[in-house]
């Protein structure tokens, strides 16, 4: 087996991953602000950042602000998950350009959360702990694409 379809299969993960959370949070942005109610969507994020802010006498525009910023990070990141996924691998340079992409765009959003986390959120929630496994498990995935070479195989014995 090569690993090219081990790699692929990361970019698969990732990028249905990313599409949903975006969905998630793009429809209970809609759900807070009462245009549409879905009773299985979680609205916990739009939540978590008005309480977390709430320390500080941010205003509610502050909070929207940033949960826009989440939701379109989001959609990026899935994005370009699936541009690096439907990238052939025949232009090599091209292909691994995407996935680098894909990767960094994706962990500065998860660095960013853990700084807020410690900064903001410490007093009243323990998001830090999820935030630091979900871009562990991201950079281990990204370190995957240099430390298997396309080339190489791998048995499954």
């Amino acid at each position: 087996m090569h690993y090219l379809f081990f790699k692929k299969t990361i970019l698969l993960v990732w990028a249905i991953w990313w599409t949903v959370v975006f969905l998630n949070d793009f429809f209970a942005g809609l759900q807070e602000m009462g245009w549409i109610f879905i009773h299985w969507i979680n609205d916990m994020n739009y939540p978590s950042i008005t309480v977390a802010l709430s320390k500080f006498n941010a205003p509610n525009w502050l909070s929207f602000s940033l949960y826009l910023i989440i939701v379109a990070w989001s959609l990026v990141n899935a994005s370009l998950f699936w541009r690096a996924f439907l990238t052939k691998v025949r232009d090599y340079e091209l292909w691994l350009k995407h996935v680098s992409y894909a990767f960094i765009a994706s962990l500065v959003l998860w660095f960013c959360f853990i700084v807020i986390d410690q900064i903001v959120v410490q007093a009243h929630f323990s998001f830090e702990g999820i935030h630091m496994v979900q871009a562990m498990l991201q950079l281990v995935c990204f370190f995957c694409f240099f430390h298997f070479t396309t080339s190489s195989t791998f048995s499954v014995n």
